[in-house]
């Protein structure tokens, strides 16, 4: 067993266990309180057991409160207005999901309203019912249950990829049309910052001074055979997404159609070699990286294989970190279809492209929410690592 610094919230009258297993590799380390600005990691795969450079209850409930207030300023004003031969047109974030919807892209607007407004705020809505209570020393009803709803919607919140994307459309349009910024792309700015700062503290951090029971992470049953099914299902979608296009441009010009890789093309073309860049490695090389990583991940956990193990869990971290970015180029493309109508001097409408690229997305998601890392070292039989921290 390793002895292990860690750190948490210590309710009144409660005394947190003696041990902790760790989330990815269930290795049982010994908690002992970190210092100021600390990090704790598992001496066996590395994962961040607890940090405390976010540990301030005041601090945290400050930001979710300012962010949520933010979020509604960012549903509520247009993003941005485009103005071109005496015509005009804004999008606001729901006008532009309402219009995939009435485009009858009822599975892209779908997932578009879940990514950047419904988890979002569920998010928000739950760290605000843990965080208040704790502020002065309390704890909500149900907490347990609102601690796992928060790790259960985070992963699906996408507001800095859909920023993101706004900043790419903007540099698109701007060549087309002339642009007037809104007030909801500075809330949103605003917004993903803070998000950000959010991010560093993660829900779990919670659960020894809201969950005092020594409640542990579950399982997850037939783990390989669900994370096969659905790499399989994106593996399939992936060549629709590439080949069907993502976009139809009428205008006085005539019918274009355009795909992902020739929208990378037209930015490569135009001299905007950096957002292609960006777009190719967000929908070309992630969604791949991660249909490759989750497979190996899969075989090797299903074989049993020996050795490489703490690489594995390191792989295994970085394409939770990254698969969300692959979403980048369906924004682009909702952002763009919500303002580039203007009668019959030119519309846009998004292509089955969208949505099979939008899918094998979040399968991948799905895919590696549903393998279990802790299968990794299931054969492992090397002795227990030594004590080891790191601040």
């Amino acid at each position: 067993m390793a002895d292990f610094k860690t750190t948490y919230h210590a309710l009144p009258d409660t005394e947190p266990d003696e041990y902790i297993a760790c989330h990815e590799c269930a290795a049982l380390h010994r908690k002992i309180p970190l210092g100021e600005y600390a990090l704790a990691h598992c001496a066996r795969c590395g994962a961040v057991l607890f940090r405390r450079a976010t540990g301030r209850i005041d601090v945290l409930l400050a930001l979710a409160l300012t962010s949520a207030i933010l979020l509604i300023i960012a549903n509520s004003f247009p993003i941005v207005e485009l103005q071109t031969s005496g015509m005009s047109s804004q999008a606001t974030l729901l006008g532009a999901i309402g219009q995939l919807w009435r485009e009858k892209m009822y599975l892209v607007a779908a997932m578009m309203f879940g990514s950047t407004v419904l988890f979002p705020a569920i998010e928000l809505g739950a760290l605000i019912y843990v965080l208040a209570p704790l502020a002065i020393g309390r704890r909500a009803p149900g907490v347990k249950a609102v601690i796992r709803l928060i790790q259960a919607a985070r992963p699906w919140g996408m507001i800095e990829v859909f920023m993101l994307g706004t900043l790419i459309t903007l540099v698109k349009l701007s060549r087309a049309a002339d642009l007037t910024l809104g007030p909801a792309l500075f809330a949103f700015i605003a917004l993903s910052i803070l998000l950000a700062c959010l991010s560093a503290f993660e829900p779990r951090h919670l659960w020894h001074s809201a969950a005092s029971d020594g409640s542990s992470f579950p399982r997850k049953t037939n783990s390989i055979g669900r994370t096969w099914a659905l790499l399989l299902a994106a593996a399939i979608l992936y060549i629709p997404a590439n080949l069907l296009p993502v976009m139809h441009t009428r205008s006085l010009l005539g019918v274009q159609d355009d795909t992902i890789i020739s929208g990378i093309v037209f930015f490569w073309n135009s001299g905007s070699w950096a957002i292609a860049i960006i777009i190719f490695v967000a929908s070309v090389v992630v969604p791949l990286l991660k249909l490759a990583a989750l497979a190996l991940l899969a075989f090797t956990a299903q074989r049993g294989m020996r050795g490489g193990q703490r690489a594995r869990a390191r792989l295994y971290r970085l394409i939770e970190r990254i698969g969300r970015w692959s979403m980048l180029d369906v924004f682009v493309v909702m952002l763009t279809v919500a303002l580039m109508r203007f009668g019959t001097l030119i519309e846009m409408s998004a292509g089955s492209g969208a949505l099979a690229f939008g899918a094998v997305v979040i399968l991948t998601m799905l895919a590696s929410m549903q393998f279990d890392p802790r299968l990794i070292w299931r054969s492992a039989d090397s002795p227990e690592p030594d004590s080891t921290a790191s601040s």
